[in-house]
């Protein structure tokens, strides 16, 4: 069952993150022509429209969704009577959306703001039903049935947004293309998957899932309003324009954190919650641990170096106040990315009372670093979300640990290596960049030396790239 569930979880990551790189790809490169078109303050209107659809979508879809993947006996009827729990709560969710409008409206003082949050927010209704095909596919780790979907929706949606911004839409291009691709996700699911909702609901079954997921539904609630916190405070202490610069600045890390995450965090809880056994949970998660951060904090260094030449040179000069923004974001995504792992393999356990109590643990100090940002500049601020990245990766690295005898020693051992290594090429590659004058030699230098750091870390056969790292074991102390 070891080596099955290893080939269940390599299996689930490549689909995962083929369907995220075409998603974000494609996404990039749409941002890239609407950021040249549209104005900053179209940026910053969706940008406060998208925190409250983000915490409504939280209410939908977080939890329910969780519980019927994590609950080993689950069955059809299970996912019907989740639908109809996740249709009352978005139907109810929708109705405060549009009551509220106008006064949000008028608490950020942006005119059109009602009718943009109004026409958004259809998308929590939509959730409802999604949020349930998604988890269909993860409980039977059918990931390769999110590609195709996203594909679809990806293509419709970009070819919409950049067709509307053209023809002079403004803030309606961004609306419509984030709406659409939401639409188009669902339609083709319909298609490919063999769920649709039953006239059948059970109490006893609600009441069994509800009684997990509502757990998972508030930690990720108050996770989602405190991440999002950023724009209630820039939005309404600064200006919308200072938004659109914080969030364009943490567009690209956001992106490369999410597509991560997005390729990971289903496949690992949905594995997971199928091993039983604490060593062999250990010893899966070593492994993840070690192979990804190895991946990922040498590319991440890279795209520190060149920070400055990809935001001007993909967003024109004047989003060049978001350089700053984009290097304390990037600088956070290590720290996020394993208190992410962390809290996966935590809900994985059945725990969703331990995931509740960390969340209440940690926002209270993430407001406290946020209201110390505000007071001084948008730049504080982003240093105080980098600093809180550090707290998450201490806590849910610690709870973890206590979970599955993931020792302190061993989570050091196991991150210490690939993180020096990410510095020293860090520093390196700075030093070099500074000779380096045209943007796209600094790129392709930087891109260059990243690949051969690769090819010599993971080596190549005439299979291609070897994936375990050359001279590293990884047999725990402990034998599974």
């Amino acid at each position: 069952m070891h080596d099955d569930i290893k080939k269940s979880i390599i299996k689930g990551i490549g689909w995962k993150f083929a369907e995220r790189i075409i998603a974000q790809g494609v996404s990039f490169i749409v941002s890239i022509i609407l950021a040249r078109i549209l104005m900053p303050d179209d940026y910053g209107m969706v940008a406060i429209v998208f925190l409250f659809i983000t915490l409504a979508d939280v209410l939908v879809s977080s939890g329910l969704g969780t519980a019927l993947i994590q609950d080993k006996n689950a069955v059809e009827d299970d996912f019907s009577t989740i639908f109809y729990c996740s249709l009352f709560i978005s139907i109810c969710l929708y109705m405060i959306m549009f009551v509220s409008a106008p006064l949000i409206e008028h608490f950020y003082k942006i005119q059109g703001l009602t009718i943009v949050l109004r026409v958004f927010s259809l998308r929590i209704i939509l959730g409802a039903y999604n949020t349930i095909q998604h988890a269909y596919i993860v409980k039977k780790m059918e990931f390769q049935k999110f590609f195709w979907a996203t594909l679809i929706g990806t293509m419709i949606s970009a070819f919409l947004g950049i067709y509307l911004a053209v023809k002079g839409y403004g803030v309606w291009a961004l609306v419509m293309q984030y709406l659409s691709n939401s639409v188009m996700d669902s339609v083709v699911l319909s298609f490919i998957i063999k769920w649709y909702p039953k006239r059948v609901f059970s109490i006893k079954r609600a009441k069994v899932l509800v009684g997990y997921g509502w757990k998972i539904m508030c930690a990720d609630f108050i996770g989602t309003f405190f991440n999002q916190i950023q724009t209630v405070f820039i939005g309404g202490y600064y200006n919308a324009t200072q938004l659109a610069f914080y969030n364009k600045g943490n567009q690209i890390p956001n992106a490369m954190f999410n597509n991560i995450t997005g390729t990971i965090s289903s496949v690992l809880f949905s594995a997971f919650s199928k091993v039983e056994d604490k060593l062999k949970k250990k010893k899966l998660i070593r492994q993840v641990i070690k192979k990804l951060s190895f991946v990922i904090f040498p590319g991440l260094a890279v795209m520190y170096t060149i920070s400055d030449t990809i935001i001007i040179g993909l967003f024109t000069a004047k989003w060049a106040r978001c350089v700053e923004f984009m290097k304390y974001g990037i600088l956070s995504i290590p720290f996020f990315l394993i208190g992410e792992i962390s809290i996966q393999i935590v809900k994985s356990t059945g725990r969703s009372d331990i995931v509740l109590k960390i969340e209440l643990v940690k926002k209270p100090l993430y407001l406290i670093l946020i209201l110390i940002g505000m007071k001084k500049s948008v730049i504080a601020i982003a240093q105080m979300t980098c600093l809180y990245s550090v707290v998450v990766a201490i806590i849910n690295l610690y709870v973890m640990g206590k979970l599955i005898g993931y020792k302190g020693r061993e989570i050091l051992s196991d991150l210490l290596w690939p993180s020096f290594t990410a510095i020293v090429m860090a520093v390196i590659l700075t030093s070099f960049n500074s000779f380096l004058k045209m943007g796209y030699i600094k790129v392709l230098f930087n891109a260059v030396c990243l690949v051969v750091f690769y090819m010599f870390k993971f080596g190549v056969n005439n299979k291609g790239i070897v994936f375990k790292l050359k001279g590293e074991k990884y047999e725990d102390s402990e034998k599974v």
